[in-house]
């Protein structure tokens, strides 16, 4: 997870949050910390999700897909000669899941 918040801060150039949302209770930002994580991963396993996005100002430029396979990747977002289109990050997010 810790690998995931770098990766996530390189990608999105320090300019991202993160929040918990809780379908009942609304959503909470908090501050992307990797000293948050253990947090973050029990506020997941209590059923409330995890929301990344960046910040307004680049938030233009970035669009989540969630639940694809990875035929779907290979077809959509990685060019002919294998390399990845500009603006694509991967997370497995279950096993076989994207």
């Amino acid at each position: 997870m810790e690998r995931i918040f770098h990766k996530i801060n390189r990608y999105f150039y320090g300019k991202w949050q993160i929040a918990v949302l809780d379908l009942e209770r609304g959503r909470w930002i908090n501050e992307p910390n990797i000293r948050y994580i253990p947090y973050f991963k029990a506020e997941n396993a209590n059923g409330r999700h995890i929301l990344i996005q960046p910040l307004k100002d680049i938030a233009c430029f970035y669009m989540l897909i969630d639940d694809i396979n990875w035929s779907i990747i290979l077809k959509h977002h990685i060019h002919a000669n294998g390399k990845w289109k500009p603006g694509r990050m991967v997370v497995e997010t279950s096993p076989g899941n994207y």
